[in-house]
């Protein structure tokens, strides 16, 4: 199990899923606009990002499906599945 947390603006909001992409998906931020620092662990092993204002919004504000897809590999892309996913 994966677990996720990201802090926005002094809030912090987490989730847990079985994938990166579903963890961050899990993420009950709703319409938040600031630099985010997200944060995925999974036993012992934890990676710390910092995702930037854009990206953010296009994650969790009010985008098109399409962009927030886009938005969701290029996160989740800087994640190694190895450590995560086996």
């Amino acid at each position: 199990m994966i677990q996720a947390s990201i802090k926005i603006a002094g809030r912090l909001y987490e989730s847990s899923a079985t994938t990166i992409v579903e963890v961050i998906k899990n993420l009950p931020v709703g319409n938040a606009k600031g630099r985010g620092i997200l944060s995925l662990t999974r036993g012992e092993n934890t990676k710390i990002k910092v995702i930037p204002l854009q990206r953010v919004v296009q994650l969790f504000g009010t985008v098109s499906d399409q962009t927030k897809a886009i938005a969701l590999k290029q996160v989740s892309a800087l994640f190694d599945k190895t450590l995560f996913e086996t």
